[in-house]
């Protein structure tokens, strides 16, 4: 189980002290930090500047979160998806083989789960019926 909610608090742990604490506050650390001590599992604290993630619409401090994600193995398919963009007639012709063949050509498995992105619309064709239309 993962002592982090979506919403960046403790929840389900076995500490009172930080449950419902949010995990990017600087109290909710002196907290854990004393717990450990108190339990003698604690080694030293000292200070670290590092850049951490804000949100770039609210400058509100992000997390790292853990989560199970669902992924379309395109790369098993890269190969086909590349002979296949061969055959397509393209308007503008550069488009095949530039912005959508790059992609098609640094393709990598594509995380479905997004929570940010989930009900976005996805492309989806049959390659027989783009061969039919194309012709």
């Amino acid at each position: 189980m993962n002592p982090v909610a979506p919403d960046g608090t403790f929840r389900g742990t076995s500490w009172p002290e930080i449950e419902g604490k949010l995990v990017t506050d600087k109290e909710t650390n002196r907290l854990i930090i004393e717990r450990l001590k108190h339990d003698g599992r604690w080694l030293e604290t000292r200070p670290y500047t590092h850049s951490y993630p804000h949100c770039w619409r609210c400058d509100s401090p992000l997390i790292y979160y853990a989560r199970s994600s669902w992924f379309v193995r395109t790369t098993a398919v890269k190969a086909r998806m590349l002979e296949i963009n061969r055959d397509v007639d393209w308007h503008p012709p550069e488009t095949g083989a530039g912005r959508f063949g790059e992609w098609l050509e640094n393709n990598v498995d594509w995380a479905l789960s997004r929570d940010r992105y989930w009900g976005t619309p996805l492309n989806v064709w049959n390659a027989r019926a783009t061969a039919s239309i194309a012709r």
